[in-house]
């Protein structure tokens, strides 16, 4: 069971304002109408203030101009509009709440512009990539586990992945359309029961932030009795997506600063924003990044632990001004042994597997393993294959490969699992120099095909 959860719900929706004004004082975050699908200029200045008063984290909540259908009737836009359509909406919005002296905190689409973006990963991508133009500081609550989650993170925000505790599932993990029955969940113990199941982790959805919708007369009651329910299991109520490190102490001279273990752009980018911030340091010796946690040595002598950790708290750190990626174009001829397996895994040609793999721009987690093995995330999901039953003894450098939902490049010789769809003629290790890898931890690195002739000529 875990011990933290993230309360939101839509509000701003309904002229009145009294559902908002009962169910504000429960909740840690609200998604606020922006003036499409619902909401007005004075709905949305009245729903800021509200907010305010109650230290709840404030949200854009933009949805389809369709007032007449609530926002629940999928438009044709092209992406180029859509985008814009967003954009102006978050806008007014964060124009109301710093005329309030508050800031946004996160970004939620709305009905069927929520549905219709959750399994498209091309659209949630520019939109992602829109928010972040805005802030890359704003979070993306999105649908737990789908493409507009994957996209957030590809884009550089922080995805908070949300369940419902009062929507129906299909067995495919998508939200039962509402135009079907039992969509929505209108008894309270069914309601908890399926909150208890998200955090469990029986359910298998990420659980960051659970939905109370804000304009069902029976949420206020609702979400009272799920208030208590945190409360007897112990569950803190609070905003997600906020990146805060904790720290364990190694040895005498080390100290592990650790965010919430999940692979994720945005999450090393804070990592490695940490290590910028504190290079130069005095007292500290050298640094190591990793998915989610930086390690850090110490002279105790000059800094002590509690000084150090003092020290990182106390840094300010602004996505905002992280510096561009270097970015390393990488040459594969793709005549790997597992090339077939990895296509007959995910129903795939072998032609569609390259054009995959080259098609994402991936991001260096980490160097491990061996020297200068680079992890890197971004993968297509649909070619994630399971490391090998029996790990080869010897694999050779350069050898290009596919374990799970990351790839990687073998430096050297060495025993490996992963499989293995091609080779790049590029020197990865160099023992002998001051700089001795080709790839650091938060370069990028784009992948492109060649052919036998190309990648011989290149040695």
């Amino acid at each position: 069971m875990q011990t933290r959860i993230d309360l939101n719900a839509d509000l701003g929706e309904l002229d009145d304002g009294l559902l908002d004004a009962a169910i504000m004082p429960f909740i840690s975050s609200c998604n606020i109408a922006c003036g499409a699908h619902a909401g007005s200029f004075e709905t949305m200045r009245r729903t800021v203030c509200l907010a305010k008063v109650h230290r709840v984290a404030i949200g854009a909540h933009p949805g389809y101009p369709d007032p007449e259908n609530f926002g629940r009737i999928s438009m044709e836009f092209q992406t180029v509009e859509l985008c814009r359509l967003i954009r102006n909406q978050i806008l007014l919005l964060k124009q109301i709440a710093e005329a309030e002296g508050v800031s946004l905190a996160h970004v939620k689409l709305h009905g069927a512009l929520y549905n219709d973006l959750a399994f498209d990963y091309n659209r949630s991508l520019a939109v992602a990539e829109t928010i972040a133009a805005i802030n890359p500081e704003l979070r993306f609550i999105v649908f737990s586990g789908s493409e507009t989650a994957r996209a957030a993170e590809d884009a550089g925000l922080v995805a908070v992945h949300e369940v419902f505790a009062d929507r129906a599932y299909t067995e495919d993990g998508k939200l039962r359309p509402r135009s079907e029955p039992g969509a929505v969940l209108h008894h309270d113990a069914d309601c908890l029961q399926q909150a208890a199941r998200f955090l469990s982790g029986a359910s298998g959805f990420i659980a960051d932030s659970i939905c109370v919708h804000g304009d069902n007369p029976s949420a206020i009651e609702f979400v009272s009795k799920l208030r208590n329910f945190f409360a007897d299991r112990k569950i803190e109520v609070e905003p997600a997506g906020d990146l805060v490190p904790s720290f364990e102490q190694l040895g005498e001279s080390s100290l592990l600063a650790q965010l919430p273990q999940r692979i994720s752009k945005s999450t090393h980018r804070k990592i490695r924003a940490l290590q910028l911030a504190l290079e130069g340091a005095e007292g500290i010796t050298e640094m190591v990044p990793c998915y989610a946690e930086l390690k850090i040595d110490f002279d105790p002598s000059v800094i002590s632990f509690s000084d150090l950790k003092n020290r990182i708290q106390s840094v300010e750190i602004s996505l905002a001004d992280f510096p561009e990626p270097r970015v390393v174009e990488v040459p594969v001829l793709y005549d790997g042994e597992d090339l077939s397996q990895v296509a007959e895994h995910n129903g795939l040609t072998k032609d569609e597997v390259i054009g995959q793999h080259c098609e994402p721009t991936y991001l260096i987690y980490m160097l491990g393993f061996s020297p200068g093995f680079a992890y890197m995330g971004g993968l297509n999901s649909n070619l994630s294959t399971p490391r090998l039953e029996t790990p080869r003894t010897s694999v050779p450098a350069g050898a290009v490969g596919i374990a799970g939902n990351q790839t990687g490049i073998y430096p050297v010789e060495s025993p490996g699992g992963w499989n293995i769809i091609g080779r790049t003629p590029l020197k990865l290790f160099y023992p002998t120099s001051e700089a001795p890898f080709l790839f650091e931890p938060g370069d990028e690195v784009r992948f492109f095909p060649i052919s036998e002739e190309e990648f011989h000529a290149h040695g």
